[in-house]
C-alpha cells in the first residue's frame, strides 16, 4: 500500500466526530481530497512545489510567483471534449486509469483554498460540491 491508499484507509476508519487530518507531502491526491470532503472533514496536506513536474497542484494553476490565499475551483471530469481541453481553468481531466473513487454522476465539483506562504504550499478545502 503506498501513502495515499494509507491515507484514505485511514480516513475510511475514522468513526469520530469532526477531524482536521494533517498530512506531508506525499500524501496528495484528487481522490484523497475528495473523500475527506465528502465525509464533512477537513484537511491541510502539504504539497510539492506549484512549479514540480510532478505537483498535483501544477494543473490547478496559474499561481502568482509571490506568497497568495486563494480559492481554485474546478470541475472534475472523465471527458476530455475540445470544450474541456479549451478551459483548464474550469475543468480538471481525471484520467479513468487514475484512482479516483467519486464519479457517480458525470461531473464533481472541487473547490480549494490553496495557501502558498514562505515557501510551504498547503491546501484547505472550503467545499466540495456533486454536480448532477
Amino acid at each position: 500500500m503506498n501513502e495515499n491508499g494509507a491515507f484514505n484507509e485511514i480516513v475510511d476508519r475514522y468513526d469520530g466526530p469532526k477531524a482536521i487530518f494533517i498530512a506531508d507531502r506525499g500524501y496528495e491526491s484528487i481522490n484523497s481530497f475528495v473523500k475527506v470532503g465528502m465525509k464533512n472533514h477537513k484537511y491541510l496536506i502539504r504539497v510539492k512545489d506549484i512549479h514540480s513536474r510532478t505537483s498535483v497542484l501544477r494543473s490547478f494553476g496559474p499561481f502568482p510567483d509571490a506568497e497568495f490565499d486563494m480559492h481554485v475551483r474546478r470541475t472534475l471530469t472523465t471527458k476530455q471534449t475540445n470544450e474541456i481541453k479549451a478551459h483548464p481553468e474550469i475543468y480538471k481531466f481525471v484520467p479513468k486509469n487514475q484512482r479516483f473513487d467519486f464519479f457517480s454522476t458525470e461531473a464533481l465539483i472541487l473547490i480549494l483554498n490553496v495557501v502558498l506562504y514562505v515557501s510551504k504550499l498547503v491546501m484547505i478545502p472550503t467545499k466540495v460540491l456533486l454536480q448532477i
